[in-house]
């Protein structure tokens, strides 16, 4: 029942029509839940498997996925706690999510080597520049005269949050890779905590609205 309110929801279907990364990551999140009900029912050991496979594979897709791992620690925990008939397939479960958590932390030490980021993902600063665009929010920093610099940018291109934009942008911080992710990310996180409620709905308002907004073609590509 509840794969399918998730697999009816508009919101999910209208990610199916567009090519990209979110609508193999849903698709995986259906079999992640299937995986994670049926553990829950019979405690196998290849439902185990499953779960911890398909949040591999769907983090890879979107890393924003990796907090479910997470998740299936706190998950085995608990059930570790109340449920000690189950003490072995729950000891599975969790030594397979402690791996699962190891290889994410070996991909962020990786980023945080080559692009300076931790992250799961090198392009976590562009996001974060985005979200710092299309909320004003760049305006507050403190430094004038790079923001007077950045809104120059961002009007002459018609307050498009493609890569023309966020490029130019973050090609002010650096002429390396390393370095303007690591200047654009300081300066985007600088200016998302002048307004963390203005920052939080605006990351609500894509979630909830997913099914109606249309994509900016140049954000999308």
């Amino acid at each position: 029942v509840i794969l399918l309110f998730y697999g009816c929801s508009p919101a999910i279907i209208s990610w199916n029509t567009i090519i990209l990364s979110e609508s193999l990551t849903l698709s995986l999140t259906v079999f992640f839940i299937y995986f994670t009900v049926r553990w829950l029912t019979y405690f196998e050991n290849r439902s185990a498997i499953g779960i911890v496979v398909t949040c591999f594979l769907a983090t890879m897709t979107k890393t924003a996925f990796f907090v479910y791992g997470i998740a299936i620690i706190c998950l085995a925990l608990l059930v570790l706690l109340c449920n000690k008939e189950k003490k072995k397939q729950t000891i599975f479960l969790l030594t397979l999510s402690v791996l699962l958590l190891l290889s994410f932390l070996i991909q962020c030490t990786y980023n945080y080597i080559h692009c300076g980021l931790f992250s799961m993902s090198y392009l976590s600063s562009r996001h974060s520049l985005v979200h710092a665009l299309r909320t004003g929010l760049y305006l507050n920093h403190p430094d004038k005269q790079l923001v007077s610099v950045i809104d120059t940018i961002y009007t002459d291109n018609d307050y498009s949050l493609g890569y023309n934009t966020t490029s130019a942008v973050m090609a002010l911080f650096g002429e390396s890779w390393k370095e303007q992710n690591i200047g654009t990310s300081a300066f985007a996180k600088e200016c998302l905590m002048t307004g963390p409620f203005q920052y939080f709905c605006d990351l609500a308002q894509n979630m909830l609205f997913a099914c109606v907004r249309k994509f900016d073609h140049d954000y999308s590509a």
